[in-house]
């Protein structure tokens, strides 16, 4: 108690010596309270412990305790990030600025027994925060005796009936790489160097379960609370489950013997394969997610499927997406499943900006697969605020010729990274996929149109 009482006066003394300063744009960070921050430092001793700069790790509590500061906002500012870490620019969106660095968090993290997982990531087709789910609690150290509170106390949410806020964080554990041999955390060093990130942040060390872009939820988020400019704060991170609850699933769509569509269904956690009708897959998934297992579905569509096939199950498993699993990423030589559920109304010319290539597959009089690629040319020299469009048709034979193409049509510093397939919907995947493969590294966004 006295330890506690020194430490809310060394904090109250060095805040009110410390003029408080409006952050109203990208601003470096100094630390306010460096003797209250000692002090609390050299105080963690007991336990089975990790400790750090700023953040201490109890294996036997499982649990993190960190230090952070409040940036001192007026009620109602808009907030997209928790807390920021020292090097961050963005303390005039945050909340809090920590005292321990990224990486020091998610090795206090990982002593406790909690994986890190993955940030989004849409070049991977990564539209879910992945990773074991924590409650963030914090208390202020300024005032003796105060309690813990759910951290986004400190919010309001413009939604509540809906709120971003009732389920937890995701440990994603940032972004890292490997340089000289040795890991680096590059939400340490790169803005915006976010711990708790308030929409799904592309390095963040905690983000949103939902799905929860930053334009779509921008301004949604305002602060509940004022704290002072320089309030010391505890920070205690606690993984709501004491075993791990992401369940990674890869889900394959074939056909059986009977040719009726059947799923294998291969547990990545547990190296488990399962080989049963759709019916039955899909009831073993209903009882993991009811169970608490939080499930990332990796789909993929076996090359026998025909397109018509791969998309039906594709449009199944768009209603699933968000309602017991997490669809998640694509699988090696095959399709992203929503690459198979574009807007119809995207095969006019004139609903699409920009334009993308378009490769068009049909079958001749004596079944043979002709292939044709079109360029849409935009000729803006003429009168009004639209251009003129002018398709221009290219035919070829082989796959090999199609990349090469794509660069003589649109030209090599074109910046177009989409093309548009239109397939007979009895074409199989085997016989269209070499198509996608040929032009993936210069046109990586696929919209498959089903002609029937």
């Amino acid at each position: 108690m006295r330890l506690l009482l020194l430490l809310s006066i060394v904090s109250l003394l060095t805040a009110m010596s410390s003029p408080a300063i409006e952050f109203t744009g990208p601003s470096e960070w100094l630390l306010v309270n460096t003797n209250a921050v000692k002090s609390w430092q050299a105080s963690q001793k007991q336990g089975e412990l990790m400790v750090l700069k700023g953040v201490v790790a109890d294996k036997t509590k499982r649990e993190v305790r960190l230090l952070a500061e409040a940036v001192g906002h007026a009620v109602g500012t808009t907030a997209e990030f928790l807390l920021v870490a020292p090097a961050s620019d963005r303390a005039y969106e945050a909340a809090a600025v920590t005292v321990a660095d990224p990486a020091d968090i998610v090795k206090a993290m990982e002593f406790i027994g909690v994986q890190r997982g993955n940030c989004v990531d849409s070049y991977q087709f990564r539209f879910w925060a992945y990773g074991e789910r924590c409650q963030i609690f914090s208390r202020r150290l300024d005032v003796a005796g105060a309690q813990e509170h759910l951290i986004s106390s400190l919010l309001a949410d413009s939604q509540p009936d809906d709120s971003l806020l009732v389920s937890g964080f995701v440990f994603t554990g940032g972004k890292w790489r490997m340089e000289g041999g040795e890991p680096i955390c590059l939400t340490s060093i790169e803005p915006p160097c976010s711990v708790v990130s308030l929409y799904n942040q592309s390095s963040t060390l905690f983000d949103l379960p939902q799905q929860s872009g930053q334009s779509e939820v921008y301004g949604r988020l305002t602060l509940a609370q004022k704290l002072p400019y320089g309030t010391l704060l505890e920070v205690i991170l606690r993984p709501v489950s004491s075993e791990p609850m992401v369940l990674p699933v890869e889900v394959t769509a074939a056909l059986g013997d009977d040719n009726a569509l059947r799923l294998l269904t291969r547990n990545l956690a547990h190296q488990i394969e399962r080989n049963e009708s759709m019916e039955s897959a899909m009831a073993w998934m209903r009882a993991q997610g009811e169970s608490g297992k939080d499930l990332f579905v990796t789909l993929q569509f076996d090359p026998g499927l025909s397109v018509r096939q791969a998309r039906d199950v594709a449009r199944l498993f768009s209603i699933l997406d968000g309602n017991g699993i997490k669809l998640y990423g694509k699988g090696k030589q095959s399709l992203y499943y929503r690459a198979l559920l574009p807007q119809e109304s995207w095969r006019k010319h004139e609903d699409r900006n920009p334009q993308p290539f378009e490769v068009h597959l049909t079958r001749d009089a004596a079944d043979k697969l002709q292939k044709k690629l079109v360029f849409i040319e935009e000729d803006w020299s003429g009168e009004g605020l639209d251009p003129k469009l002018i398709p221009k048709e290219y035919s070829f034979e082989l796959w090999s010729e199609l990349d090469p193409l794509v660069v003589r049509a649109g030209g090599k510093d074109n910046k177009v990274t989409v093309v548009f397939f239109f397939v007979p919907a009895d074409l199989k995947l085997a016989d269209f996929m070499p198509a996608v493969d040929a032009v993936s590294k210069r046109l990586p966004l696929v919209h498959v149109f089903v002609n029937e």
